[in-house]
């Protein structure tokens, strides 16, 4: 395998030269997720505040509104700064989960441990315009399946790249691919 990387929705896999694969996980969308979060709560605490000098039922609405939504963003934005890089070694025949702060938490997986790569349909969201047009995207997720038959998660990924990441698991790992039961 050449040293390349290949982008995802939400991670990076960086192909090393020597086999091993680093899932790293793109945070920037989740340091906006903070940012945005933060900002929603600041402007319904000013809106709240703001609501009673001429009263308004819009604005205390608002200013109710924002805050409590604010918590879903800051939440969803969190969770997706503390999911943890994966490392994929080939050498050591091992699948490891590494969080991003500290040590707490580290699991590994050994290649002796799996059945296989697999790729399952995890959802699928919906793209509208302002011209009425409608489609909707397929979300994929690939991992590695225990041998009891649990599917561990490694990326999350659009349709169009299923098969070049199922290519990427199976040589890092040299385990076939397999079919999850849906």
């Amino acid at each position: 395998m050449a040293q390349s990387k290949f982008l995802t929705n939400n991670a990076t896999l960086f192909i090393k030269a020597n086999g091993d694969v680093l899932i790293k996980r793109r945070r920037l969308l989740s340091g906006a997720g903070i940012v945005a979060g933060l900002l929603m709560a600041l402007g319904g605490l000013a809106i709240l505040v703001n609501a009673f000098s001429p009263f308004s039922l819009f604005s205390l609405l608002l200013g109710v509104i924002l805050p409590i939504s604010s918590y879903f963003v800051l939440r969803a934005a969190w969770r997706g700064l503390r999911e943890p890089n994966i490392l994929i070694e080939k050498s050591a025949q091992r699948v490891s989960l590494k969080p991003m702060w500290g040590s707490e938490g580290a699991r590994h997986w050994y290649f002796s441990e799996l059945a296989g790569v697999a790729i399952w349909h995890s959802g699928h969201f919906v793209i509208g315009s302002d011209a009425g047009d409608v489609s909707q995207v397929d979300v994929y997720k690939a991992g590695v399946v225990l041998s009891g038959g649990q599917p561990i998660s490694l990326v999350e990924i659009p349709d169009k790249k299923r098969d070049r990441v199922a290519e990427i698991l199976t040589e890092a790992t040299g385990l076939g691919l397999i079919q999850l039961e849906q």
